[in-house]
């Protein structure tokens, strides 16, 4: 069998700022309105600590005015962030990083094929490695990949015309060579589990979170990638070396 595994990144910000939802700022804090402020438990408006609750207040609202401009700024950028904090999990939004591989009966040599640099010459990579495992009866094993790493693969081959191996898909359906560990662990159903905790309930080490006092995980995965490539390679095959143990495990091949 051939196990793998995928990790994507957010587009670059020049490609994903024309995609992100239009954004809407606050409301301009107007005119100040004397008469807004409450005063009638402290003897009115006219008195000594009314006229000082009104000045208080005139001046905080001159204040939002003052700071209404960069205010306005910064509420922009956090909703460009916040889009971008989940553009890696949209194939229309986000790009595949890397990916990595191994068959079961190299355990030693793990590959990871780098699409960070050229997106297009690593799907095509990958898809090479797809159609020679389709052509020699070869499974191909990962988690959750029926549902997030193959459609986005070929989501992504799509947009940027990628040609993908035919035989991969039958109809609505998925090859028989495509098994999708968390799908046999549910059945085919909605009990659904995480990769690190389904690992660690058969006693395997779980997840790589760090090396080198690194943090690392899905998220910070581009991140990482780009500035600490050894801990990112760690994280990547230690998701690939898990898929192989739980697939032996679970007699799944």
């Amino acid at each position: 069998m051939i196990a793998f595994d995928i990790e994507t990144g957010p587009l670059p910000d020049e490609q994903l700022r024309p995609l992100c939802p239009g954004f809407v700022p606050p409301p301009h804090p107007g005119e100040f309105d004397p008469s807004a402020v409450k005063c009638g438990n402290i003897g009115g408006p006219t008195s000594e600590k009314g006229k000082a609750k009104i000045e208080e207040a005139r001046k905080a609202h001159e204040d939002l005015v003052k700071r209404y401009a960069a205010d306005v700024a910064a509420a922009k950028e956090k909703h460009f962030a916040d889009f971008k904090s989940r553009a890696a999990l949209d194939a229309t939004t986000g790009r595949v990083v890397a990916i990595g591989l191994c068959r079961a009966d190299q355990m030693d040599s793990p590959g990871i094929i780098d699409c960070d640099q050229d997106e297009e010459d690593g799907l095509g990579k990958w898809w090479g490695w797809v159609e020679d495992a389709l052509l020699d009866r070869l499974p191909l094993v990962g988690f959750n990949v029926c549902h997030f790493d193959l459609p986005f693969l070929i989501r992504r081959s799509w947009l940027l015309g990628v040609p993908v191996p035919t035989g991969l898909r039958k109809g609505r359906y998925w090859s028989d060579l495509v098994v999708d560990l968390m799908q046999v662990w549910g059945f085919h159903g909605r009990d659904l589990i995480g990769l690190d905790k389904l690992a660690k309930a058969f006693g395997l080490d779980g997840k790589v979170t760090e090396a080198g006092g690194v943090a690392v995980n899905g998220a910070a995965f581009a991140e990482v990638w780009r500035s600490n490539r050894k801990t990112a390679e760690l994280y990547l095959h230690q998701d690939v070396m898990l898929c192989v143990r739980l697939a032996e495990r679970m007699g799944a091949v």
